[in-house]
């Protein structure tokens, strides 16, 4: 029986969405005569051109800009360092687990899981207070908007913390995962899967646009308590929790249009089952970021989780402590995603709902909130993050870009080729400065 169901469908996405949050005198403060369940209809992804930079460096002053992130398993605060529209950096972050949907009942969120999300937050706050956070934003996705006390949960947080906390619905929990990924991945044609702890997201991307988002009850957290009832699990344990898989997903309709397309993940479960591939192939990367997962390897990784009690599934290299107990789930749900678009592959994004979050408070100047080119303003960003000298820098790009031409009889170089040394004379020089912002945190999986 498929659960609660939540859709987004464009048409022309002829215009962006109002923003969820408006300036305010101390920062910015979720917008109160926002609805919740407000549908994004109508968004357009892609975007002209930048505003003059001098113009918003003169108009626009640094913040530090913190993205709460309540989700039904775990709890993220994330905090940039921003000049809107100019430059950004990740300052810190935290990650606690809450299990705020364990336990969670027709009555709604259980006392415990309650406490240790109260707990959390007080944590959270009295961090941005002392990081001298100008703008906080707190949002709470999946196990606070299913239960029937989440609205009580919000107005005691506001009560007991100030914090006016945005309980997003499913559509723009969709929303909010695509515009974090194309900021950071650059998709034109596709479809973005998010899994969470209560929740997925199934959204489809054209042409650097958002279409349409579908959101299913189909997180980690929640099939692992509804179906997972042995350790190891049995048999029936798993063949409930495909065919409930199966019949959420089959009720996601046109899911047949976006067969064979290019697939993006976000979500801790993703990322999760990347770190376990990569450690299976000792990468020497540090990241995730592009990391690509294939079918093949995923269903390796549920043949072992699905034979190895949890005391032995916890040491599996890369899988995380807090996930040994859920990832079995998590994976099914990716895995069943995968069968369905009749696709073999999928692109890790370490970005997601936080920075679509984050990256509509930053492009407030745009008719949407996505840069017009990924690559580019990857590179622009860094450099203005240490303080380049644009004449300077210009002149070297000038002196690069005609060497490279002139020399052309000497060198096979191409487009991809004139790129790269482009982006080499704009950051020649940032070596020597210091950052506008503080040390950058290492992003977790």
């Amino acid at each position: 029986m498929p659960m609660a169901q939540s859709t987004v469908k464009t048409e022309g996405c002829s215009r962006r969405p109002r923003s969820d949050f408006a300036r305010a005198p101390g920062g910015y403060v979720w917008r109160s005569s926002a609805p919740r369940g407000t549908r994004p209809g109508r968004i357009r992804l892609t975007c002209a051109t930048e505003p003059a930079i001098a113009t918003l460096m003169s108009q626009r002053q640094p913040s530090r800009v913190a993205i709460i992130d309540l989700g039904s398993n775990t709890a993220h605060l994330v905090v940039m360092g921003a000049i809107p529209g100019v430059s950004y950096r990740l300052e810190d972050e935290i990650r606690e687990v809450v299990r705020l949907r364990q336990g969670m009942t027709v009555a709604g969120l259980s006392d415990e899981a309650v406490e240790r999300a109260l707990s959390t937050m007080r944590l959270f706050k009295r961090f941005c207070d002392s990081a001298g956070c100008d703008v906080i934003l707190p949002t709470a996705t999946s196990a606070v908007r299913d239960a029937v006390n989440g609205a009580a949960f919000a107005e005691r947080l506001r009560d007991e913390l100030g914090l006016e906390l945005r309980i997003l619905d499913g559509e723009r929990e969709a929303y909010y995962g695509v515009i974090g990924a194309l900021n950071e991945v650059g998709l034109r044609d596709g479809c973005v899967l998010d899994v969470g702890g209560g929740s997925a997201q199934v959204s489809e991307v054209r042409q650097g646009r958002y279409v349409r988002g579908e959101s299913r009850t189909l997180g980690a957290l929640a099939l692992t308590e509804r179906f997972v009832h042995h350790d190891p699990p049995t048999g029936r344990d798993l063949k409930a929790l495909r065919a409930e898989i199966e019949a959420q997903l089959s009720t996601i309709p046109n899911l047949a249009d976006i067969r064979g397309t290019r697939l993006v993940g976000l979500g801790g479960t993703i990322r999760n089952l990347a770190k376990i591939e990569s450690e299976r192939q000792n990468s020497p990367l540090n990241t995730l970021h592009g990391f690509v997962l294939t079918r093949h390897s995923i269903e390796s990784s549920v043949t072992l989780f699905r034979e190895q009690p949890l005391a032995r599934r916890q040491k599996i290299p890369g899988l995380s402590e807090d996930r040994g107990d859920i990832i079995l789930a998590g994976a099914l749900t990716v895995l069943g995603v995968l069968e369905r678009l009749d696709v073999d592959e999928l692109t890790i994004s370490t970005a997601g709902l936080r920075e679509g979050v984050f990256f509509e408070y930053f492009w407030d100047h745009l008719p949407c909130p996505v840069t017009p080119d990924v690559r580019r303003f990857s590179v622009l960003n860094v450099a203005r993050n240490y303080r380049y000298d644009e004449a300077h820098t210009g002149h070297v790009r000038f002196l690069a870009g005609r060497l490279f031409e002139q020399l052309q009889p000497l060198h096979d170089g191409g487009p991809a080729e004139r790129e790269l040394l482009d982006a080499a004379a704009l950051l020649h020089d940032v070596a020597p400065s210091s950052p506008t912002t503080a040390t950058t945190a290492t992003r977790r999986p």
